[in-house]
C-alpha cells in the first residue's frame, strides 16, 4: 500500500515538475523571440522549481521504505 501511495506522490512531482519546466521554457522562448520581458529571476525560480521537483519524483519513485 504504502508503494502505491509513494508512485502517486512521484507522478504528482513529476507532473508539476513538467508544468514548470513547461513555463520556463515558455519565457526562454519569448527572450529568444524579443516579444516579452520576463526578469531572470522569475524564470530561474521557475527552472528551479521544475528541477526540484523532478528530482523529488526520483527519490519518490526509488525510496523503498
Amino acid at each position: 500500500m504504502v508503494d502505491i501511495l509513494f508512485w502517486v506522490i512521484g507522478s504528482c512531482f513529476f507532473l508539476a515538475g513538467l508544468f514548470f519546466l513547461f513555463g520556463a521554457f515558455l519565457m526562454f522562448l519569448g527572450w529568444c523571440q524579443d516579444k516579452k520581458q520576463v526578469p531572470f529571476m522569475k524564470f530561474l525560480a521557475w527552472a528551479g522549481a521544475g528541477v526540484g521537483s523532478e528530482v523529488l519524483m526520483l527519490v519518490f519513485y526509488t525510496c523503498k521504505p
